[in-house]
């Protein structure tokens, strides 16, 4: 390989450089603790909205997926899915816990 074509390399930054970093990256994990942030159950789709993204999965996959109603998706090989598994209003960290198909595209 010809000298012209080779990268110049990359220089260390300065040990002072690095415990900067290092202070500033604790400060921002400091501020954004688990503690500091708001989870907040994100508002629910329109029913046309959700129906319109449901579609779009099973257009998006026509081998694994037949159809989908109201209620459940119907998968290819005979199984049959609820698109609910839970009624009524979930908190955030529920929903982020364990997400029903519903939660997924809302």
């Amino acid at each position: 390989m010809s000298r012209a074509c080779r990268r110049p390399r990359a220089r260390a930054p300065p040990v002072d450089s690095l415990a900067s970093l290092a202070r500033a990256a604790g400060r921002l994990l400091a501020a954004v603790s688990p503690a500091s942030i708001d989870l907040a159950a994100p508002a629910p789709k329109s029913p046309a909205a959700l129906r319109a993204c449901l579609a779009g999965l099973v257009a998006a996959n026509p081998d694994a997926l037949a159809r989908v109603d109201e209620t459940r998706l119907y998968w290819r090989d005979g199984h049959v899915t609820p698109l609910r598994r839970f009624a009524g209003p979930r908190t955030a960290e529920a929903i982020l816990a364990d997400p029903d198909i519903v939660d997924i595209f809302a």
